[in-house]
Protein backbone atom coordinates (compact mmCIF):
# COMPACT_ATOMS: atom_id res chain seq x y z
CA UNK A 1 0.00 0.00 0.00
CA UNK A 2 1.28 3.45 -0.83
CA UNK A 3 1.91 5.79 2.07
CA UNK A 4 -0.60 8.39 1.02
CA UNK A 5 -2.91 10.38 3.26
CA UNK A 6 -6.24 8.97 2.06
CA UNK A 7 -5.11 5.53 3.33
CA UNK A 8 -4.01 6.82 6.75
CA UNK A 9 -5.94 6.45 10.02
CA UNK A 10 -5.17 10.08 10.92
CA UNK A 11 -6.70 11.55 7.75
CA UNK A 12 -10.23 12.93 7.77
CA UNK A 13 -11.91 14.50 4.78
CA UNK A 14 -13.38 17.98 4.84
CA UNK A 15 -16.83 16.47 4.25
CA UNK A 16 -16.49 14.12 7.24
CA UNK A 17 -15.16 16.90 9.47
CA UNK A 18 -17.93 19.34 8.53
CA UNK A 19 -21.05 17.21 7.85
CA UNK A 20 -23.27 20.28 8.28
CA UNK A 21 -21.83 21.74 5.05
CA UNK A 22 -23.87 20.16 2.28
CA UNK A 23 -22.08 21.56 -0.75
CA UNK A 24 -18.33 21.10 -0.38
CA UNK A 25 -16.68 23.10 -3.20
CA UNK A 26 -15.08 20.98 -5.91
CA UNK A 27 -11.63 22.39 -5.11
CA UNK A 28 -11.93 21.10 -1.51
CA UNK A 29 -12.88 17.52 -2.35
CA UNK A 30 -9.26 16.33 -2.56
CA UNK A 31 -8.12 17.83 0.76
CA UNK A 32 -8.58 16.86 4.37
CA UNK A 33 -7.13 17.21 7.83
CA UNK A 34 -4.42 15.25 9.62
CA UNK A 35 -4.97 14.43 13.28
CA UNK A 36 -1.55 12.93 13.96
CA UNK A 37 0.18 14.31 17.07
CA UNK A 38 3.46 14.51 15.11
CA UNK A 39 2.10 17.67 13.42
CA UNK A 40 2.17 20.54 15.88
CA UNK A 41 1.70 24.29 15.91
CA UNK A 42 4.92 25.64 17.31
CA UNK A 43 8.57 26.37 16.69
CA UNK A 44 11.93 24.63 16.48
CA UNK A 45 11.76 23.81 20.20
CA UNK A 46 8.46 21.94 19.83
CA UNK A 47 9.18 20.12 16.57
CA UNK A 48 9.33 16.34 17.17
CA UNK A 49 12.39 14.58 15.70
CA UNK A 50 10.02 12.67 13.45
CA UNK A 51 7.38 15.38 13.11
CA UNK A 52 6.44 18.69 11.59
CA UNK A 53 5.71 22.10 13.15
CA UNK A 54 3.72 24.72 11.32
CA UNK A 55 4.12 28.42 12.07
CA UNK A 56 2.58 31.70 11.09
CA UNK A 57 3.88 35.21 11.42
CA UNK A 58 2.42 38.64 12.04
CA UNK A 59 3.67 39.76 8.63
CA UNK A 60 1.18 37.45 6.87
CA UNK A 61 3.67 34.67 6.28
CA UNK A 62 3.68 31.02 7.19
CA UNK A 63 6.09 28.11 7.04
CA UNK A 64 6.78 24.69 8.49
CA UNK A 65 9.74 22.94 10.09
CA UNK A 66 10.47 19.21 9.97
CA UNK A 67 12.45 17.06 12.36
CA UNK A 68 15.50 15.30 10.93
CA UNK A 69 13.71 11.93 11.11
CA UNK A 70 10.49 13.12 9.49
CA UNK A 71 9.61 11.05 6.41
CA UNK A 72 8.29 12.42 3.16
CA UNK A 73 6.68 10.74 0.16
CA UNK A 74 8.48 13.27 -2.05
CA UNK A 75 11.94 12.19 -0.84
CA UNK A 76 14.82 12.27 -3.31
CA UNK A 77 18.41 11.29 -2.47
CA UNK A 78 20.85 14.20 -2.08
CA UNK A 79 23.47 14.45 -4.77
CA UNK A 80 27.06 14.50 -3.45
Amino acid sequence: MKKICKNCKYYITEAALCPHIKDIPEYCKHVGHCRCDKFVYGNDETTPYDGLSYLDYEVYGASFLVGESFGCIHFEEKKS
